[in-house]
């Protein structure tokens, strides 16, 4: 089991705070944490959010980290 976000596709920054929460249970119940990263050519799509690093601040925040 794993949880696997797209923010390409939907649009939003996967280190916004509302965030938070999922990334901390999926961090008490050891669920890996998955980020679809790259292009995409749906529509709507934006790539800008599928940049790995947005996701340093969330990462370096953890207390796994």
């Amino acid at each position: 089991m794993a949880l696997k976000i797209h923010p390409v596709h939907g649009a939003f920054s996967p280190a916004d705070k509302e965030l938070y929460p999922v990334y901390q249970l999926c961090l008490d119940r050891g669920v890996p944490v998955i980020l679809h990263s790259g292009t995409s050519s749906f529509p709507g799509s934006r790539t800008s959010f599928g940049n790995p690093e947005l996701l340093s601040d969330v990462v370096a925040g953890s207390p796994a980290a």
